[in-house]
Order: structure tokens, then sequence, then C-alpha cells
């Protein structure tokens, strides 16, 4: 234990000429103007090999101390090594990609992609091509085991964000579009992918989807009009789809010619038996806003058929004038 603070300063600088797993110590003591002798003790980095040394202030004399402590070169090696294979650990997940097809076999449990629409936009419904035009914003989820990890591992990483060449995708198609588009440029679109192997994929759509109509009662119709999601390459038994809804404010969703006045999710199959696959549709109900067609239509039409009846039965003057002669 010390007995007084020495008077001096020390340094950790190492010369040139040693390794880097050497750290050269030196303390500079001061001439004292006390007799006496000063012994401190110094002690050497924890965890690295070091030894501790004693500093003495002898008289009036200056002492330059030196004292080198060193780590052996196969603790260095193994060190290295585990470093280089944390490094490599850590690249796994982003780096190692995955197949393009899902392998599934008889007696494996069918996958559940669920779709979650959170946003939705009536562009349009055509009479005469009897096409809905809309655009919506919906979040597919997924687990892939494969993509599963343990935090600790990885320095508590929960979540990461990768591109959707590096991942397997679900084949969901919409059905029944004549045209169907990804608003969201390539390069921004990604997937969030959580420890559990837990995918999220964000995508928003702006489709054309067939929907026939009804116009027995225009101006004043109803119209009942699905977006269908299915998906080609895997049989019910083996993908299963399954649809939910984000607190939508639809009654802000039209366009100024329709209103959205329903929404809900109908499950059905495409198909019998085990070729048959797993279909989701979203069911939309549409009235149309008739005040255009009063406005301009009905109410002028009104006005001139009340006119032309009131002109049938004017009775006209027939009686001539007379005019007198003086």
């Amino acid at each position: 234990m010390p007995t007084k603070e020495p008077r001096g300063n020390f340094s950790t600088n190492a010369p040139p000429s040693m390794s880097p797993g050497e750290i050269h110590l030196k303390a500079s003591l001061q001439n004292s103007s006390s007799p006496k002798q000063h012994a401190t003790s110094f002690h050497g980095p924890s965890g690295n090999g070091g030894a501790d040394f004693t500093l003495v202030d002898d008289e009036h004399h200056n002492h330059d101390y030196h004292g080198y402590y060193s780590r052996s070169e196969h603790q260095q090696k193994n060190e290295q090594h585990v470093v280089q294979l944390e490094k490599e650990r850590c690249k796994r997940p982003a780096a190692t990609g995955q197949p393009k097809m899902r392998s599934v076999q008889s007696d494996t449990p069918p996958l559940n992609i669920q779709i979650k629409l959170f946003y939705i936009q009536i562009v349009g419904l055509e009479a005469q091509t009897q096409v809905l035009s809309t655009i919506y914003q919906i979040k597919m989820k997924w687990r892939d085991p494969r993509l599963a990890w343990n935090p600790e591992d990885y320095g508590g990483i929960k979540q990461i964000y990768l591109s959707e060449s590096l991942l397997w995708l679900p084949d969901t198609n919409v059905g029944t579009a004549t045209g169907a588009s990804i608003t969201r440029p390539d390069e921004i679109r990604a997937l969030q992918v959580l420890n559990t192997g837990r995918v999220k994929w964000p995508t928003q759509y702006f489709t054309e989807n067939i929907c026939r109509m009804q116009v027995s009662k225009f101006p004043f119709d109803t119209q009942i009009c699905t977006i269908p999601f299915l998906t080609w390459a895997y049989e019910a038994k083996f993908l299963n789809l399954t649809g939910s809804m984000s607190d939508i404010q639809i009654q802000n969703q039209g366009n100024g010619e329709w209103d959205l006045i329903d929404l809900t999710t109908i499950y059905t199959s495409y198909g019998q038996g085990e070729d048959g696959i797993a279909k989701m549709n979203y069911q939309l109900t549409l009235r149309r806003v008739p005040n255009f067609y009063v406005y301009v239509i009905a109410i002028p039409c009104f006005i001139l058929t009340m006119l032309s009846a009131v002109g049938m039965f004017w009775t006209p003057n027939y009686k001539a004038e007379q005019l007198t002669k003086t």
C-alpha cells in the first residue's frame, strides 16, 4: 500500500521497438526536500498479465524506473482468432441469401400469410369498362424459421431490414386485376426481419380490378366490388391466407363520385381437393354520389317536362282584334 503519493508523472508511451502486446511504464520522480524515503506501488492493467511495480524516492535523487509486461504470443493469436470468429458470425444472417422457392413436405403445416390493409383510396369506377381503380397499402406477415437468431450473439440486435432480393417472398397476386403495379421504387423497398424469424413486408399497390356493375337504379345505385388475393404456386394445404384491417376511416376514402360505405374480408378457395388454393377477398361496397346527375340531368329534365305539360293545356287567344274605321 502506498505511504504517500509520489511527486512526479507517469506515462504509458511505449517505445517504437516494443510489440503491441507490451506497455512501457515510466515514473520520473522529482527532487525531494525531505530526507525520508517515499514508496508507492503501481499496478499494471488487469487482464493483460501485468506485474506490480514499487517506486522509491530516496533522499534528493532522481530515479527513472521502467517496467514491462506482455502477453504471450499464444494468447494474442487466440484473441485474434476469437475476433475473426465474431466477425464471421455477425455476417451470417444478412449475408446469406435465402432460396427463392420454399421447400415443403407432405406433413409440413401450412404457412400462414397474414395480409393487413392499412389504407385504401378509390380512384374511379368506370361503367363502360367496368373496372375499379384503387390505391391501397398492405403489410404481409409470415414466419421463416431459417431467419431466426439469438440477439445475445449479435450485440443485442433484434431486428434488421433487408432487400427483397435476399429473401423468399410469397407469390401473392391480385386475382382479377387487369393491371397492377407497386408504386414504391425498388431501391427503397425493404423487409423487416425480427430475431424470431418473423418477416414484415409493407407494400403499396395501384390496381385495376374487374367489377361487374348493375346500373338499373342509376343514379342511386350501389355496387359491390372485390379485390382478391391468392397464390398460384402453393396449394391451400401448404399456404394459407388471412386478412385483417386497421382502423380505416372509410367515409373519407371516396373520390367524389363514389362513397365507400363498407369494407369486409371474405375467405374462399379457388379449386377443389388437393389442387385448391387459398383465396382472400377484400369486399368493397360503393354507393354512387348522385348530386352531379341530379343537378345536371334530373332537375333540368324535370323543368323541361313541366313546361311542356303546361304548354299543352294552355288555351291560346283566337279572338282577332277588330279595327274600326273612322
